[in-house]
């Protein structure tokens, strides 16, 4: 058994597929960056990895958010479903004092 790779439909569902060369193609062609928001010189982001992240540690960790400067620069969440990811988002948000209601893009991704 080889590598699950993850793609992101952009009615929001999720596949798995161990062919990488698919995967990659996929990328090309999905939304991979879910939320994307600033103030100043902070930068708060989610995005789709398609890799799992917990290692076989429990269920599939293929989203990530992450800040960028401010107080909370490198904070990192990753979580299994679009809807954990983008409330992660908020969250994260929240935590570095930026605004999360402009960009989450609901519309293109079946949420």
């Amino acid at each position: 058994m080889g590598i699950k790779n993850y793609i992101l439909h952009e009615d929001g569902s999720i596949t798995t597929t161990e062919d990488t060369l698919l995967w990659g193609r996929s990328f090309e062609n999905t939304i991979r960056i879910l939320a994307n928001n600033y103030k100043d010189n902070i930068r708060v982001s989610t995005v789709f990895i398609g890799l799992d992240y917990s290692f076989g540690g429990g269920p599939p960790l293929i989203f990530e958010t992450m800040i960028f400067g401010g107080p909370h620069d490198q904070y990192t969440d990753r979580y299994s479903t679009l809807k954990e990811a983008l409330q992660g988002h908020v969250k994260a948000c929240n935590l570095a004092g930026v605004d999360h209601g402009i960009d989450i893009q609901q519309n293109r991704i079946g949420i």
